[in-house]
């Protein structure tokens, strides 16, 4: 996804769906920021997942992503 915009719509598009979301673990720097992502979806399986994003000139750079599923 690029640019605000869409990333806005597609978590507009969640709201309602029975997905729950959860952010932890949060790391954060001026280059690099590091958190963690619970998933769990309606049929109650759950996704696991570690991110870390590389920010350059305020804006998320690239994003490596390390997700586990049930």
């Amino acid at each position: 996804m690029l640019g605000r915009e869409r990333i806005a719509g597609f978590l507009a598009s969640l709201e309602g769906s029975g997905i729950e979301i959860t952010l932890s673990d949060e790391v954060l720097g001026k280059e690099r920021a590091a958190f963690s992502v619970e998933v769990t979806l309606p049929d109650g399986r759950r996704v696991l997942e570690h991110t870390i994003v590389h920010i350059e000139n305020g804006k998320i750079a690239c994003q490596v992503d390390v997700e586990a599923w049930d």
